[in-house]
């Protein structure tokens, strides 16, 4: 039995291929059939394949089966894009996955973490990626989010000034 991750792939049978042998591979979903010794799967579900070996020499054969387990992605979620003024802050990413490990990276900048949803401080528009790996299965995912900087408006009143009672100034 193997496990994969979704997307993946994973190589089923014999590691050599020898003279005189035939193979017939098939899948428990019907949808594969090989004729290779070791051939090149990638199932989207939990799938057996069955192989039947045979020696043209002597007439004999014999039949076994694999697993192979696919197993889902952790749910990455860096969370919707913000905007915040220059001194603020945004929170970034989702709730805690209890199976998954957290890996921050900022661009630009030197920020990282381990955290589901940490709080940041960017002085500029910085792009974070989210790296969620499940220690279960060694499966990962990405994703990234982008938090805006803008500066904070000069409110400028004007000059202070004195006026007389009745100026229309």
């Amino acid at each position: 039995a193997s496990t994969i991750c979704v997307g993946g792939s994973h190589r089923i049978g014999a590691v050599n291929d020898s003279l005189g042998f035939t193979y017939s591979w098939t899948s428990s979903d019907s949808s594969f059939k090989s004729s290779l010794a070791h051939p090149l799967v990638h199932p989207t579900i939990t799938t057996t394949y069955t192989v039947t070996e045979s020696n043209s020499n002597s007439g004999c054969s014999a039949t076994n089966s694999v697993v192979v387990t696919v197993v889902p992605l952790p749910g990455a979620n860096a969370g919707v894009a913000s905007t915040i003024c220059v001194g603020g802050s945004a929170v970034i990413g989702a709730a805690n996955d209890s199976l998954g490990a957290y890996s921050w990276t900022s661009s630009p900048g030197s920020f990282t973490s381990t955290l589901s949803n940490p709080t940041v401080h960017p002085r500029v528009t910085t792009t974070y990626r989210l790296t969620e790996s499940n220690g279960n299965s060694g499966c990962s995912a990405t994703d990234s989010v982008v938090v805006t900087v803008v500066p904070v408006p000069a409110a400028k009143a004007g000059a202070a000034s004195t006026i007389c009672a009745g100026d229309n100034h």
